[in-house]
């Protein structure tokens, strides 16, 4: 398996972005995804990475949360 780099990462996020639009015409493959997606999300949160209370998450401010 390749291993993404900060030479490839560019090429890798087109990839991914094109990934994205194709699984938004199929809505399981795009609910498949969004769970991924919410999995690593949620992983890189514990880990304090948008800030101590989330108040960075792309998914929103975390502080809202209820």
């Amino acid at each position: 398996m390749r291993s993404t780099t900060p030479k490839t990462l560019p090429l890798v996020w087109l990839r991914l972005t094109q990934h994205v639009a194709e699984a938004l015409e199929h809505p399981e493959a795009a609910k498949a995804l969004c769970a991924d997606v919410d999995a690593l999300l949620d992983d890189w949160a514990a880990q304090d990475a948008f800030g101590t209370e989330g108040q960075n998450d792309p998914r929103g401010d975390q502080r809202d949360r209820e």
